[in-house]
């Protein structure tokens, strides 16, 4: 519901595409083998604690969002009213919410809701097209998506999910039907065969899904002309969690995404960015680094300096001023464009003489980018600038880019300046976690914070700060670093943070899988395609 209000107030602010971007946090994390169910039995308070997670909210929301796109709009809001009025002032169950949408659609939702409630995981479904006698058949097989490691291999496959999908072809959508099996066959309805099928429509859906490379090249294909944001939003972030699990090569995820320079909606740019980013920190090595860098420049440098310009002009909407800040991320941070290093740290440095103030959106992104290759000079300003700052909006933009230094020695202020009184206890958790998402940061970052617990334990263990500081360290990705992480805290325990050490424990461990099995494919896509 947090998002009902802004999207019918603020349309043009495509808030449906951070519905989109949730529901891809919520399977992410629902993708290891160490998550949880929604419905989920607790016994201590630190259990309690430790259930305000991205599976109650993030996956809550994604599911009922699914039901909602499944019987529409105007049918899901009464089913809502009737299960309130009902149950007014009293206690109610998950069951009695999908018996009350079951009785308000007619559709068998008190079936398919149980599915993904009381288990966990998330689905995956592969996607096949045939056409026979001028008609599109589409196979479909379903199977529990897990992102590897060894817990992975020993978690069943195969929970039996009933699925709502709604499929979508060039000729428009077609009406949703329920996958009550894993393995469905689905004839569509026309006078000639589809060359592609989106199973889908809206990016409504809590699966992901892995189409035929001949689908997906035909769906990448009219991507910008036949799907809206939200599905070319989700296609692409789909496409990268088929290279985590190794299913496709980040050679096939970079050829989808060549074409992304011309895309300007900023909530697709800000996915395709995120991976990009990862691509870097984790698949290059010191031979493909430069390479890739330049891939990027040449992909969003265009867009940045000749379009969009890092000032903006009182004509952009919120969308584009938005676009701006994501590709102001990725130049700086995956293409590491030293360029947009200089222009941002001369336009910070005007904003902070009193000059042009910088842009509201891209303020963020410009201060982190500047920080990045900054001097002491800059590092003592941006703290004075935390100090002096008149909202907290503006404190946190300066504080938090002290964690974007790359200079040892400034990175050691940084993580020094924790210890003082300046910091806010509840504040140390998210700046810690700033040093600790920075490959130049990162070792120091651990090796700081292990030296120092007496000192910041008190700190990061309020308000659940040990669990974001515990999901931070799942920015590390080799076995040394992993197994230092399990000991340390094997010995400093933070019961609230136990679920997340698990989940942090599997993400490095996917991390280094997805770098013994993408590296290669990464260095061969650079070799045959030079200066793209």
């Amino acid at each position: 519901m947090e998002k009902r209000p802004i999207m019918a107030a603020k349309p043009e602010w495509k808030i449906e595409l951070d519905e989109v971007a949730d529901t891809h946090v919520a399977m992410n994390l629902d993708s290891l083998a160490s998550t949880r169910s929604i419905h989920n039995t607790v016994e201590t308070p630190a259990e309690i604690e430790g259930s305000f997670d991205r599976i109650a909210y993030e996956k809550g929301a994604a599911v009922m969002h699914m039901i909602e796109n499944y019987v529409g709009t105007d049918v899901f809001r009464n089913g809502v009213n009737a299960y309130l009025e009902k149950h007014a002032f009293n206690n109610a169950t998950s069951q009695d919410f999908w018996t009350a949408m079951t009785t308000a659609s007619g559709k068998p939702i008190d079936r398919i809701l149980p599915t993904f409630v009381n288990q966990p995981g998330v689905p995956l479904i592969d996607v096949s097209l045939a056409c026979t006698n001028g008609a599109t058949t589409l196979t479909l097989a379903s199977e529990r998506f897990l992102t590897g490691g060894p817990a992975a291999t020993t978690t069943p496959r195969n929970p039996a999910w009933q699925i709502p999908i709604c499929v979508k072809t060039p000729a428009g959508a077609n009406a949703c039907q329920v996958i009550t099996t894993p393995q469905a066959t689905v004839t569509l309805p026309g006078p000639q065969c589809a060359p592609w099928a989106l199973i889908n429509t809206g990016a409504a859906g809590y699966y992901r899904v892995a189409y035929s490379t001949a689908n997906l090249r035909a769906l990448a294909a009219d991507a910008t002309t036949h799907l809206s944001d939200a599905e070319r939003l989700s296609l692409a972030a789909d496409e990268w969690a088929l290279v985590s699990l190794g299913k496709h090569t980040v050679s096939d995820y970079l050829t989808l995404v060549s074409g992304f320079g011309k895309e300007r909606t900023s909530g697709v740019v800000d996915e395709v960015a995120a991976r990009l980013g990862t691509t870097h920190d984790y698949l290059t090595t010191s031979a493909t680094r430069g390479p890739f860098e330049l891939f990027v420049q040449k992909l969003f440098g265009p867009l940045l300096f000749e379009e969009l310009t890092l000032d903006g002009t009182a004509a952009d909407n919120d969308d584009r001023r938005a676009l701006r800040a994501t590709v102001i991320d990725v130049l700086g941070g995956a293409g590491n464009d030293l360029n947009l290093s200089a222009t941002a740290q001369a336009t910070l440095e005007r904003a902070m003489r009193g000059g042009a103030p910088l842009e509201t959106t891209a303020a963020d992104a410009i201060v982190r980018v500047a920080a990045r290759h900054g001097d002491a000079g800059l590092w003592d300003r941006l703290l004075q600038a935390s100090k002096d700052a008149t909202s907290p909006a503006e404190r946190y933009r300066y504080l938090y880019a002290l964690g974007s230094f790359q200079n040892p020695t400034l990175i050691d202020r940084g993580l020094n300046f924790s210890l003082t009184s300046d910091l806010r206890s509840q504040d140390a958790a998210s700046f810690l976690g700033r040093f600790l998402r920075s490959g130049a940061a990162r070792p120091r970052a651990w090796s700081f914070i292990k030296q120092h617990w007496a000192e910041l334990a008190p700190k990061v263990t309020i308000s659940l700060g040990d669990v974001r500081l515990v999901e931070s360290l799942g920015s590390f990705c080799d076995a040394e670093s992993r197994d230092d992480v399990r000991r340390f805290f094997t010995t400093n325990k933070l019961p609230a943070a136990s679920r997340a050490l698990d989940q942090t424990i599997e993400r490095i461990n996917n991390c280094i899988a997805l770098k013994e099995r993408q590296s290669a494919s990464l260095t061969s896509w650079l070799a045959a395609n030079p200066g793209r």
